[in-house]
């Protein structure tokens, strides 16, 4: 079996993904960046099932690297994806601004979105690692995203909570485990997302 190496932001999207598609019909992707991919629309399902765009990104427009959506939960996540939790931190104030621009376009969608228009909506971040990222470090992560949300998202479209999922090598090297990091303000809400992924969720 061929052993993982390092978990890149695309292999730790893809392993989110995968617990996406693992959960059947809970989630959804509504959005994929992957790396010079073709994606440039949000997608979402309309009441008899049919894949409809919802939103089109412009040319030059900065895009989220993952949308995920439950319905059962009325939830909604924009993503931001890096090989490493540095590299997040490094552009919060960037992602954030992605995040709270997108929620606001998607607030006035018709169609296929008007149902999801009142779902609660929330930036959370992703990244590989090799061994878990300490508590204080994830905390720390959260909240740096917190606080630009907070600053830029004036129409209160965003919930202010940040999460994140930590897609993580396992010892052997040859499978990636994706776990869910929240702040223990968000511990109820952060339980049902991570339950309904099948992944444990670790509280900070």
């Amino acid at each position: 079996m061929r052993r993982v190496r390092k978990v890149t932001e695309e292999m730790a999207r893809w392993a989110l993904e995968v617990k996406v598609d693992v959960a059947g019909d809970e989630w959804f992707v509504a959005f994929t960046n992957p790396t010079a991919g073709p994606w440039k629309r949000v997608m979402a399902p309309d009441s008899s099932g049919r894949s409809t765009e919802v939103h089109r990104f412009g040319r030059e427009e900065t895009r989220p690297d993952l949308v995920l959506v439950n319905d059962r939960l009325a939830t909604t996540l924009i993503i931001e994806a890096k090989t490493e939790l540095a590299g997040l931190t490094a552009q919060a104030a960037k992602s954030a601004q992605v995040a709270v621009d997108l929620t606001g376009a998607l607030a006035s969608r018709e169609g296929a979105w008007i149902s999801r228009r009142a779902h609660a909506t929330y930036c959370a971040l992703l990244w590989g690692a090799e061994r878990p990222t300490s508590a204080t470090a994830a905390r720390a992560a959260t909240d740096l995203y917190a606080g630009h949300v907070e600053r830029v998202d004036r129409a209160g479209h965003l919930r202010p909570e940040v999460f994140g999922f930590e897609c993580l090598r396992t010892a052997g090297a040859t499978r990636i485990d994706c776990r869910l990091i929240a702040p223990e303000t968000f511990a109820a809400t952060a339980e049902q997302i991570a339950e309904s992924l099948d992944v444990p969720v670790v509280l900070v």
